[in-house]
This record gives C-alpha cells, structure tokens and sequence, in this order.
C-alpha cells in the first residue's frame, strides 16, 4: 500500500497529528491528518471522542468541516484516524482579534491561562483556541483549523449507542 508520504510532504508534525497538504490540479486544496501517539486529539481519549470532537466542530464551523477518512493501524499495531479538512489561506491574527471574532459569533472568553470559550445559550466551550490554531482567510474571516469542542451540558452530544464515526 502506497504512503501518504508518497503522494505529499508532511506539513506539520504537531502533538496530536502528522499533517499533509494535497494540491490536486483542478482543485481545491486540502490536508489529511492522522492521529499520532497513541491518542485520539489529547492523551487518554478514545476514537469515539475524538470524532465526537470534530462532530461538534462541524456542527460550530460548518465552512471548515472536517471528514472522517479512515482508520488503520500504526507500526506498533495501534489505531491511526485519518480525517480531512479543507486548507485555507490567510494570516495569523493577534489574541485580541481572535477574541473579538469569538464575541461577534456569541462566544464569551473563559477565565484562565488556556484560550478557551463559552457560548452562554448552547453551554457550547471552545478549548485551545490559540492564534496558531485560527487562520484568517484573504477576505478576513476567522476560519478556525483544530479548536476542540466540549458540549459540558450534552446538549448536542450523540447518544453513546450510536456510532460516531456515521454523524461526521
């Protein structure tokens, strides 16, 4: 079987995901991520948190949803999740305007060293929300890449009877 590194380079080794950027001619541009670490997002999550995570994600920012690919197994026999996302082009803004285009879609700052928010109506938490985290396209619109989603209150969280990965 053929290798993503075969198709792309890797753009990004962060904590969470190795990250590939693919430019097929005639389209859109996107990335591929894959769970790295033996992790689903953070340590000590499972695949189905992880998915929910992005779920919840696509349900808040529906121009940079996220797909379900796959899932395979790394070379110690652990599981790997493939997604994909558009990628998007644009600046990285200072804390202050991030801030304000999270007050604009009704998001309230959460007090703390973590960039974190909360939308009072929907109990909905925006968590890691750091500028390296945030792209603001050429037109100036926040376009949010890998925020994670908490729904505290379960409002909007799918019944652990039902399979995740068919809700992305």
């Amino acid at each position: 079987m053929m290798g993503l590194s075969h198709l792309a380079d890797a753009t990004f080794k962060g904590a969470e995901h190795d990250v590939y950027l693919l430019k097929p001619e005639g389209r859109k541009p996107f990335v591929i991520r894959l769970t790295k670490n033996d992790m689903f997002g953070m340590p000590h999550r499972t695949p189905g948190e992880y998915l929910e995570r992005w779920r919840l994600f696509n349900k808040v920012f529906p121009d940079a949803a996220v797909s379900f690919l796959g899932y395979t197994q790394n070379s110690r026999g652990n599981g790997v999740i493939l997604t994909c996302q558009p990628y998007f082009e644009g600046k990285k803004r200072e804390w202050r305007k991030v801030d304000a285009e999270f007050a604009k879609l009704g998001f309230q700052k959460l007090p703390g060293g973590e960039p974190s928010f909360r939308h009072p109506e929907t109990s909905l938490e925006i968590h890691d929300a750091k500028p390296d985290n945030i792209i603001f396209d050429k037109a100036g619109n926040m376009m949010p890449f890998d925020v994670w989603i908490n729904d505290p209150n379960g409002c909007y969280t799918i019944s652990r009877q039902k399979q995740v990965y068919l809700e992305i």
